[in-house]
């Protein structure tokens, strides 16, 4: 039960990149870690692209 309440508790933390959250729906927020993770690796292959 414990563990449970902590994973919840886990991904509703959009606190701690607000200017993130800010592109971001309500649905997305409770993606968290992971939706930034994609967007992170969107930014990559866009600097990349740029690079070529």
């Amino acid at each position: 039960m414990k563990n449970k309440k902590r994973k919840k508790r886990s991904l509703k933390v959009p606190e701690t990149m607000p200017e993130a959250a800010y592109n971001l729906s309500p649905d997305d927020i409770e993606i968290g870690d992971e939706l930034l993770t994609l967007r992170e690796l969107k930014k990559e292959e866009k600097l990349n692209k740029e690079d070529h």
